[in-house]
């Protein structure tokens, strides 16, 4: 596993691919923050929102990472596949489990990288501005729900690419999935707000649409999946604390209660990992490699 491991790292770090990818992070990180960090050090309105710009910049990272990481991921494992390399691997002794975790192990330590390279670029402007308009314990809540995510999105990607040899149909399938789990996650997140909105309307004693109100079993269903889902997760990013407050008043609830509901999210994601993992091997160690 030690030089499995040591040859894929080099390969990655070696590659066009990931220096591109590091690069394009770069920019993406420089452009999020650009407007509010080239404001006059005197304007306040500067020093109040950098902030908000802040967690503004983290979630839309974490969105654009979901499509990164689908083309990084089928591309740099889809040339082992097409070069033979996963096979020699296989044939001079290397087990079929090791050989899947070492490839998921080097696309998410490379995506860990390249979000420690964007909070490093996006977090210069507070040492222009101060810490100003944003709670330390909310970016520390979002910050590792981010980096739990990649992993996340990482295993399942690779499960992807490890199962589908071509390149174009792993990356054509990758990207199809991810935006089949974000539209879902939209809808969903969209049924439960539609339920919230008409049941305070109809409690109010105003007008209210009847056919968004959701049975309890329902909207149960619906918010364990708004809980389990990645995606949802990802689209919660920017309302973390809302969140993990189920939409309570976050002022209302202890600092501890927030960290024990993030704890409890990150376990269900560990959850996910290991299910989606323990399934791309089993799938993995049955397919035919020419």
């Amino acid at each position: 596993m030690k030089n499995l491991l040591k040859a894929e790292f080099s390969r990655m770090f070696r590659s066009k691919l990931f220096w591109i990818f590091m690069v394009l992070s770069v920019l993406f990180s420089v452009h999020s923050i650009y407007d509010e960090a080239t404001r006059p050090v005197m304007d306040s309105y500067s020093a109040e929102a950098y902030g908000y710009v802040f967690e503004a910049a983290l979630y839309l990272y974490i969105m654009a990472y979901c499509f990164a990481a689908a083309v990084i991921d089928s591309l740099f494992i889809s040339r082992e596949h097409a070069d033979g390399t996963v096979r020699n691997k296989i044939i001079s002794g290397h087990s079929r489990a090791s050989v899947y975790l070492a490839e998921l192990i080097v696309c998410t330590v490379t995506g860990i990288m390249m979000f420690i390279v964007n909070l490093a670029i996006i977090s210069l402007p507070f040492l222009k501005f101060g810490i100003h308009g944003m709670d330390g314990w909310v970016a520390m809540r979002r910050i590792i729900l981010i980096a739990v995510l990649i992993i996340v999105i990482n295993a399942m990607f690779v499960l992807f690419s490890m199962l589908i040899s071509s390149r174009a149909s792993s990356i054509v399938w990758t990207i199809v999935f991810i935006i089949i789990m974000i539209v879902s996650s939209g809808l969903i997140q969209g049924k439960i707000s539609g339920d919230s909105w008409s049941r305070n309307r109809r409690e109010a004693g105003e007008y209210y649409n009847e056919s968004e109100i959701l049975s309890v079993t329902e909207r149960k269903i619906y918010k364990a999946f708004d809980r389990i889902l990645p995606t949802d997760q990802v689209l919660h990013i920017y309302d973390i604390d809302d969140y993990l407050s189920d939409y309570k008043d976050p002022s209302t609830v202890s600092q501890k209660k927030l960290n024990t509901a993030l704890a409890g999210l990150c376990l269900l994601d560990a959850v996910t990992i290991a299910v989606v993992t323990t399934a791309g091997i089993a799938l993995f160690r049955k397919k035919d490699l020419k």
